[in-house]
């Protein structure tokens, strides 16, 4: 049976990376390769003889080198792995909300990942919370707004003069100004802006801009709690956040105080 040289190409990397890994920066014979990797004489004979039919290895008086085909699988494998490894992390909150399957893999790659307690869920927000504090801006979609929120923004607004954009479902609007008079304050004033909008609002996703670094988060809410964290900072993560906190604002319109 035919079988197509990808195939062929992606089983002995996943069988045989560690061999290629080994030998990237270090090439060795096979009698020094038995004792790096810990592998028996007849395990090493198989896997470089599968690496070299594969055009990832080639013998140079007796030593294994990675050829150019050889560095290309090894970094596109390498890719591979570091990104189920974020996957792998992410999942545990991820998977608390099915409307986090649109995620992008650029947000995911090394996220910071805080699962919620289980008696303390709110406990979990104590890293977004620090950074709130440093915060000069945030923008955020509010799919569910906690009393522990408000008073955070409120606080971060007084204290430390943040500006802060905040795109909500226009049926929450009238609740959130009815629920404190204060909060309602700085809605006139003009340092929080809501936006409103008719588009079910997916999760909870945000970006804090700050005098360091920008953090781009998800908040993952299920039940009505906190159930994880995700941050990251990586200016490619903070991109896309934007991106899409862009785009929701867009599909928004300002609320006006004397709208409600």
């Amino acid at each position: 049976m035919y079988e197509s040289p990808s195939i062929s190409l992606r089983e002995t990397l996943h069988k045989r990376f560690e061999i290629l890994e080994t030998l990237r920066e270090n090439p060795q014979r096979k009698p020094e390769l038995v004792a790096d990797v810990e592998s028996s004489r007849s395990t090493i004979d198989r896997a470089v003889a599968e690496l070299v039919e594969n055009g990832c290895l080639e013998n140079v008086d007796g030593e294994y080198h990675l050829t150019p085909s050889g560095r290309v699988s090894y970094s596109v494998h390498r890719e591979y792995i570091d990104r189920m490894d974020d996957v792998a992390q992410t999942a545990e909150v991820l998977n608390e909300n099915p409307s986090l399957k649109e995620m992008d893999i650029t947000f995911l790659r090394e996220a910071e990942v805080h699962v919620g307690d289980r008696y303390i869920p709110e406990s979990t927000l104590e890293p977004s919370i620090e950074r709130l504090q440093n915060a000069s801006r945030l923008v955020g979609l509010a799919p569910i707004i906690l009393t522990s929120y408000i008073d955070l923004v409120e606080a971060a607004v007084d204290e430390n003069g943040l500006s802060a954009e905040i795109i909500i479902h226009r049926d929450a609007v009238k609740r959130l100004l009815d629920f404190r008079d204060s909060f309602t304050e700085i809605v006139k004033r003009g340092d929080v802006t809501l936006y409103v909008t008719e588009d079910v609002l997916p999760y909870s996703l945000w970006v804090m801009e700050g005098d360091r670094k920008d953090t781009a988060g998800v908040t993952v809410h299920q039940h009505k709690g906190v159930q994880g964290l995700l941050l990251n900072e990586s200016p490619r993560a903070v991109s896309w956040a934007k991106d899409r906190l862009e785009s929701f604002k867009e599909g928004s319109v300002p609320y006006r105080p004397s709208e409600e």
